[in-house]
């Protein structure tokens, strides 16, 4: 036995109508909830406990039922997009639309690119997005700046590492080796 092939805009037109299906039955849900915790002697707490739902899935729905998350952004999981689930509405919806401008270094100088949330890779997301808000063309600059300090040194450009028993080695402008102890002091005098 076959199975019959359907046509590709036939596909597609279903799969818009069940994720308009999900947005809609995502939104209904936030609303109950909201209700539920605004006329009920309940809490998010509560749910948990009773092993109903997971904290982050309550917490999420119930900040699209008070307008503070997009649904659509519920099921978005790329790194722009859970970025972009810490900004305020409005910036989630311009941004849903409309590509962000990304500062990049394009023969020693500043340009801008635009690049839709969904395309913005890790690196990006930490160089636009700083605790919820959304670094202007200067700030952006400032954190290249920073970051790249290190990498603008003409003998600094090609930095060649090795592991070496228990030491990794590193050779940017001659050989020097950091043990896993060196590197755990290092990251807990960034995180400080």
């Amino acid at each position: 036995m076959t199975t019959p092939i359907i046509p590709e805009t036939q596909i597609i037109e279903e799969l818009r109508n069940l994720l308009a299906d999900a947005a809609n039955s995502i939104m209904s849900a936030a609303t109950l909830l909201c209700g539920w915790l605004d006329n009920k002697d309940t809490s998010i707490s509560k749910l948990v406990a009773a092993k109903a739902f997971t904290r982050d899935l309550l917490t999420s729905l119930e900040k699209v039922g008070r307008g503070q998350l997009r649904a659509d952004l519920l099921l978005a999981n790329s790194p722009g997009h859970r970025a972009l689930k810490k900004t305020p509405l409005s910036v989630q919806n311009m941004y849903m639309t409309d590509p962000i401008e990304v500062v990049v270094i394009r023969d020693g100088k500043f340009d801008k690119l635009s690049v839709v949330i969904e395309n913005l890779s890790k690196h990006q997301v930490r160089q636009v997005f700083d605790k919820g808000t959304i670094r202007d063309e200067g700030g952006q600059r400032a954190y290249l700046e920073t970051v790249n300090t290190f990498f603008q040194h003409p003998k600094a450009k090609l930095l060649t590492w090795r592991t070496v028993k228990d030491r990794i080695e590193v050779e940017p402008n001659g050989p020097f080796s950091l043990s896993i102890k060196d590197l755990l002091a290092m990251m807990n005098a960034l995180q400080k």
